[in-house]
């Protein structure tokens, strides 16, 4: 069996060269990782860019911009596109992340007789505040709905699906690569890292108004602009850059490799969290699987921080510093937060679990798929 990730931002995960990789793109690798040790071939679908290279995971790049969430740019855009999902002969194509890309996975899924799966990235995929145009909206929602199968990361997922479209979703959480014992708390430095897309929505404002208010706390962000950044976000990231600069306890890493972030929250006491909309951001469960809590002021999904005891949703930005200081000062409490995440993570997000919930939604898939195709150009 045969499974295509269609993603144009994973190519920063294919090249020589670091680029922004959003927490969906991190999870797909690791599952597309997991499912080959099942015997289950994974093909990602990228955007082309200079430095691709060739590595354990096949790739098939298309000629688009790098940036494609939508209808591509180019006149030729949607071409390049089937001409690189035909050539990656999948028995299964996999698309997360609301935008026009996930009709022209489902038309292409539909006219080659394949599966189609829609994975909700953000709880906002539905609104589509974030990603603008009613027209792109449009075509999201008519790809959503020709989709074989929706998975969701959450319950709350799954019932805005149910309510809205009347389609059953099937609840699959994201996955992390767990080390094999609880992670060591003790001597971590007293550090709160912030990591993400510096983009309007995430609030990383919101960080740096908790660095004056905490002089004596270091605080660490890791992330730079998004790869489709518009004028609102490019002025996000200049304002933190600006405001950055008069703070001596923030300290700006830009981009950083998935293992040296993972490396970088085992040092850290807590993670911090800010934006407004999210989905079961990968970041939570790479923190938790470094016995680090979550302190957040807008994202909890399913309130699994409140219900498990993972770390503190607070009720408004204003409330993240009395948040903060409390995990700070009390390190029994910080500690047992953390031993409670790790158990957590290794219950609930193993990738080794994820992969085995996907590998049973594929083989229910796979036989309704119809007949194959030869590779190469399906004609329009």
């Amino acid at each position: 069996m045969r499974i295509a990730f269609v993603s144009p931002t994973s190519s920063g995960l294919f090249a020589e060269t670091l680029d922004y990789t959003g927490g969906a793109e991190i999870q797909q690798v690791l599952l597309a990782q997991a499912l080959a040790a099942r015997g289950i071939e994974p093909v990602f679908v990228v955007a082309d860019r200079p430095g691709l290279r060739v590595g354990p995971i096949r790739h098939v790049a298309a000629a688009i911009p790098l940036s494609a969430r939508g209808l591509a740019e180019r006149g030729d855009g949607t071409r390049a596109l089937w001409e690189a999902l035909a050539r990656a002969d999948a028995d299964v194509y996999v698309q997360q992340g609301a935008g026009a890309i996930t009709l022209e996975t489902a038309l292409f899924a539909r006219a080659t007789g394949r599966s189609f799966v829609y994975v909700m990235a953000s709880d906002d995929d539905w609104s589509g505040a974030l990603f603008g145009a009613s027209f792109r909206r449009l075509l999201f929602r008519l790809g959503a709905r020709w989709a074989s199968a929706i998975v969701t990361q959450t319950e709350r997922q799954r019932e805005q699906v149910l309510r809205r479209w009347g389609r059953s979703a099937r609840v699959i959480r994201g996955g992390v690569r767990l080390p094999p014992a609880r992670p060591e708390t003790a001597g971590r430095e007293r550090a709160v890292l912030w990591a993400g897309a510096l983009r309007w929505h995430k609030h990383p404002e919101r960080l740096l108004d908790l660095a004056a208010a905490l002089p004596d706390v270091s605080f660490w962000v890791a992330g730079g602009p998004w790869i489709g950044a518009g004028a609102r976000d490019a002025r996000t990231a200049a304002l933190v850059r600006e405001r950055a600069a008069g703070l001596p306890n923030v300290r700006l890493l830009g981009l950083l490799a998935n293992d040296d972030l993972l490396a970088r929250l085992r040092r850290a006491a807590l993670l911090i969290n800010t934006s407004d909309v999210e989905g079961f951001p990968q970041t939570f469960l790479e923190a938790w699987s470094c016995g680090v809590p979550v302190v957040t002021c807008g994202v909890d999904p399913d309130e699994i921080l409140c219900r498990h005891g993972l770390g503190i949703h607070a009720a408004s930005a204003d409330d993240l510093v009395p948040a903060v200081r409390l995990l700070l000062d009390d390190a029994p409490l910080r500690r047992q937060m953390g031993e409670r995440a790790y158990d957590y993570a290794a219950s609930h997000h193993d990738v080794a679990r994820v992969a085995d919930a996907y590998a049973a939604l594929f083989r229910d898939l796979v036989p309704s798929a119809g007949r194959r195709i030869a590779a190469g150009a399906p004609a329009f």
